[in-house]
C-alpha cells in the first residue's frame, strides 16, 4: 500500500452535487438514444453484413518483437488487406476509431478440452469410472474403450456460445478443440470463436492426434490401471497400427490365396494419421512424465508436442531441452500454502513451498533454455486468468515478447496455421484490441475481431477504481481538456486542467501520491474543489466549470464508458440564477458530442495502480 500525505479534499457543495444528480437523470435518455454511426449495426444496404473495415489510429503490434506503431488496419472479406502507418482508408470501408487502443493479432488457444471432465481419481490412481463414450458405432472398435483414434472432435463438436464468449473476452479468437477422455483420445479440430453456427466456424477438421496416460487406478478391473500400463497400451497400439497397415498392404497386393485381415476403424485411422506425418500431442501430469512420453514416441519415429499439466519444468529443464520437443505449458500455478498460524507455517513441507514459489518462473526458464513453448488456459477456472498468470511470469523473468509469442505465433506454428498469430496482408483478420499494453496490470480486452467480424466482450460495468486516472477529454474542436479522476471510498471525483497536461503522469515512487490523487494544498492553491462524478453502471455524468472549457456556462456531460474510451453528449447550463435566455443558435442551446480516452501511464496505467488483476 502506498503512503500519501494528501489532505482530504473538501466535500463538494450541495449545489454541485445536485447539478451532477440532474445530469444523471439524463442518462436514461442516453441509454435509449441511438448509438453513434460507428456503433450502428454491421450491415450494408440490403441487410448483408459489411465486410470492409478500417481500424484507424490505434497502436498496432503486428507480431511479437515488433514495437507498437500507430497504423491503420484494413480488413476486407475476413482477411487483412493492408496494415501500416501510410495505409489509406478505402472509400467503401467502415471506419473504426482506434485511438488510445492497442491492437494485437488474435490470441490462439492451443488446447481447449471440449469433452466432459473425467470422473474423480480413484484410490491410488489417476482416474476411475465408466469407459469414455467416443467414436462411431460399429463392430470394429478397438477392444479397449480408452483407445479411440478414429474419433474426430469436429463430428460431434459442442462449444456453447457462452463458452465462446468467455474465450473472446480473454482475447482468444481461435482455439484447438481437443478430446478430453481416454488414452488415444481422437483428433482435434481448429475452430474460430465467432458467433453463429458452430459447424461454419471449423477451420480444420483434422489437426492432431491426442494421447494421455489416463488410467483407472489401482485395484480397478479396467486396463490400464497404472502409468506403466498406460504407456504399454500406447506402445502396443502404435505397433498394432503398423502391423495392421502392413497386413492390409500385403493383402491388397496379393489378395489371391490370402486371408483378409480383420478390419479396425481405430487402427486404420491411427495408421493413416501417422503415415501422413500429422501432429501428435501428449497431455502429461508433470515434466517427468513428459520425458517418458517424449522418449516413448521418439522410439516410434514420432515428434510430438507435450502438454505440461503442471508448472514444474524447472525440475527437469535440461532433459526437456535435450529432448527437443515443443511444449504447451499450462499456467495453473499452485496457490500459496495454507496455514493458520506460525506453528503450522513451520510444518509446511519444503517441496510444497518450492512448487508454489518456483512455478511462476517456469515460462521464463523455458524461454531461457531455448525450449519452444506456447501457453494454454487449460486448467484455469476461467480463460481470462491466463493473462494474469503471464503477468506474474513476466515479473519473474519471462520477456513480454516471449509471452506474446506464446499466445500467438508459437501456437500457430504448432498447429501449422501460418495465417494466424500475426497481422499481415493475406492473414486472417483475427484481432485482439486492448485499452493498453496486453501485459500491463489493469489492461482490459475491449473487443476482438474474428474473421473480420467485430465482437465486443460482455464485461461488467467499471467501478470507480477502474476509471480513476488521467483522461483526455474533447468537447469539440478547440475544447480539449485534461481530466483527472480520483476514487476514494467508492466515490468518484474529477479535476479539470488545460490540454497541455495530457502527457502521461510520471511514475509515483515510494511515499508519492497515488495517481489521480489531489496534491497537498490543492484547494489552497486556488483550484476549484473536485467535481463529483455520478456513476451508474457503465455511464457517467458530471459538470465541467465553464471557465475551464472556455464556455459562458458549465458543460453538463453524460457519457458511456467502454474500456478506456468515453463517448456521449454535453449541453450548456447557464449559471444559477441567470434569467436571460440564450440567443438562438448559440452554444447554449446546442448539444455536442463528447469523447474521451484514458491516458497510458507507467506502473499500472495511472489510476489503476494497486488494483487486483
Amino acid at each position: 500500500m502506498q503512503h500519501s500525505t494528501a489532505r482530504p479534499a473538501r466535500p463538494p457543495s450541495p449545489s454541485a452535487r445536485l447539478a451532477a444528480l440532474a445530469a444523471l437523470a439524463a442518462l436514461a435518455a442516453l441509454a435509449a438514444a441511438p448509438a453513434p454511426a460507428q456503433e450502428a449495426a454491421l450491415e450494408s444496404p440490403g441487410g448483408r453484413p459489411h465486410r470492409v473495415h478500417a481500424l484507424v489510429g490505434g497502436r498496432v503490434v503486428t507480431r511479437p518483437g515488433q514495437a507498437p506503431e500507430v497504423a491503420t488496419i484494413v480488413v476486407r472479406d475476413g482477411v487483412v488487406a493492408a496494415v501500416g502507418s501510410d495505409v489509406a482508408t478505402p472509400p467503401d470501408a467502415r471506419v473504426w476509431d482506434a485511438r488510445g487502443l492497442v491492437v494485437y493479432a488474435g490470441l490462439v488457444e492451443p488446447y481447449l478440452v471440449v469433452d466432459e471432465p473425467a470422473p474423480a481419481p480413484g484410490r491410488g490412481g489417476r482416474r476411475q469410472g465408466p469407459e469414455p463414450t467416443a467414436g462411431p458405432a460399429g463392430g470394429d472398435r478397438h477392444p479397449n474403450a480408452r483407445v479411440r483414434p478414429e474419433r474426430l472432435v469436429a463430428d460431434d463438436l459442442v462449444l456453447p456460445p457462452a463458452r465462446r464468449a468467455a474465450l473472446r473476452g480473454a482475447g482468444f479468437t481461435v482455439a484447438l478443440a481437443v478430446p478430453g477422455r481416454g488414452v488415444l483420445r481422437g483428433r482435434s479440430a481448429l475452430v474460430a470463436l465467432g458467433e453463429g453456427d458452430l459447424a461454419a466456424q471449423v477451420i480444420e477438421r483434422d489437426v492432431a492426434l491426442h494421447l494421455a496416460f489416463e488410467r483407472a487406478g489401482w485395484g480397478s478391473a479396467e486396463y490400464p490401471s497404472s502409468l506403466m500400463g498406460a504407456a504399454a497400451l500406447v506402445r502396443q497400439t502404435l505397433l498394432d497400427a503398423e502391423h495392421h497397415a502392413a497386413a492390409w498392404t500385403h493383402y491388397r497386393a496379393r489378395s489371391a490365396g490370402s486371408e483378409r485381415p480383420p478390419s479396425s476403424a481405430a487402427l486404420e485411422a491411427l495408421a493413416a494419421h501417422l503415415e501422413a506425418g500429422r501432429p501428435v500431442a501428449v497431455e502429461v501430469d508433470d515434466a517427468q512424465t513428459a520425458l517418458l512420453a517424449g522418449r516413448l514416441l521418439r522410439e516410434r519415429g514420432l515428434a510430438p508436442w507435450l502438454v505440461l499439466g503442471a508448472s514444474d519444468a524447472w525440475r527437469w529443464l535440461e532433459p526437456l531441452r535435450d529432448l527437443g520437443l515443443p511444449v504447451v505449458a499450462c499456467v495453473n500455478f499452485p496457490p500459496p500454502p495454507a496455514f493458520e498460524d506460525d506453528d503450522e507455517a513451520d510444518r509446511v513441507p519444503l517441496a510444497e513451498l518450492r512448487r508454489w514459489w518456483l512455478a511462476p518462473e517456469d515460462p521464463g526458464r523455458l524461454e531461457a533454455a531455448g525450449v519452444r513453448f506456447a501457453v494454454t488456459a487449460h486448467g484455469l477456472p476461467e480463460p481470462g486468468l491466463v493473462l494474469d498468470r503471464l503477468r506474474a511470469a513476466i515479473a519473474r523473468g519471462l520477456s513480454p515478447d516471449a509471452a506474446l509469442a506464446a499466445l500467438t505465433t508459437a501456437p500457430a506454428a504448432l498447429l501449422g496455421a501460418p495465417r494466424l498469430g500475426v497481422i499481415s496482408p493475406g492473414c486472417a483478420a483475427n484481432l485482439t484490441v486492448c485499452d493498453g499494453p496486453l501485459f500491463e496490470r489493469g489492461t482490459r480486452v475491449v473487443e476482438v475481431w474474428v474473421d473480420g467480424v467485430r465482437h465486443a466482450p460482455v464485461v461488467g460495468p467499471p467501478g470507480p477504481e477502474a476509471l480513476a486516472g488521467r483522461w483526455a477529454l474533447s468537447l469539440g474542436p478547440g475544447r480539449e481538456l485534461a481530466v483527472t479522476l480520483a476514487a476514494r471510498a467508492g466515490e468518484l471525483t474529477a479535476r479539470f486542467g488545460p490540454a497541455t497536461g495530457l502527457a502521461p503522469a510520471p511514475d509515483a515512487g515510494e511515499g508519492a501520491d497515488a495517481p489521480g490523487a489531489a496534491s497537498p494544498g490543492a484547494d489552497e492553491a486556488g483550484q476549484e474543489p473536485p467535481t463529483p462524478v455520478e456513476l451508474w453502471r457503465d455511464r457517467v455524468a458530471f459538470r465541467i466549470p465553464g471557465a475551464r472549457a472556455g464556455l459562458p456556462g458549465d458543460a453538463l456531460v453524460t457519457a458511456r464508458v467502454e474500456g478506456g474510451r468515453l463517448r456521449g453528449r454535453w449541453t450548456l447550463a447557464l449559471p444559477a440564477g441567470e434569467e436571460l435566455p440564450p440567443a438562438p443558435g448559440s452554444d447554449a442551446d446546442a448539444e455536442r458530442e463528447v469523447e474521451g480516452r484514458k491516458l497510458p501511464g507507467p506502473a499500472g496505467r495511472g489510476g489503476r495502480r494497486g488494483r487486483a488483476p
